[in-house]
């Protein structure tokens, strides 16, 4: 009896230790771009299912699963993207795809290279958000 019940102790133990491990493990995730974003004072706006007309200047990394694009001095879009793609915070420049000209969307991908002669990889886009910049000062 008394070893019945000194293994339920042991199992009841492994299970609570195991569900601690499980919780560590998630609050220790890297942040999002869309949390990074915000944390950088860019105020979220719309939705947009695609960005006319653009011309890109720049970018900026924010994670692993997405980037900002100024596409013209007033206007900049938070690019989520369908998957992870580590690739984004060690190169230098990216591509984009367009499946319609001058037109930028969910349909489309970025287009890293990791190193020169590295294998490129599509990162798919997901969503696309026109942010607001924080105003200068609030950086």
């Amino acid at each position: 009896m008394k070893i019945v019940n000194h293994l339920q102790h042991v199992a009841l133990a492994l299970l609570l230790a195991g569900c601690a491990a499980t919780d560590s493990a998630s609050t220790n995730q890297a942040p999002t771009a869309m949390e990074v974003a915000i944390e950088r004072g860019y105020l979220l706006g719309e939705e947009v299912d695609k960005i006319h007309n653009y011309e890109i200047s720049g970018w900026q990394y924010l994670a692993a699963d997405g980037l900002l694009l100024p596409a013209s001095p007033s206007k900049t879009y938070l690019v989520l993207l369908k998957d992870r793609c580590s690739e984004l915070s060690s190169t230098e420049t990216i591509g984009l795809t367009t499946t319609v000209s001058s037109v930028l969307s969910r349909f489309d991908a970025v287009i890293v290279h990791p190193h020169p002669g590295g294998i490129e990889r599509r990162c798919y886009i997901d969503t696309i958000y026109l942010v607001e910049k924080p105003k200068k000062g609030d950086e």
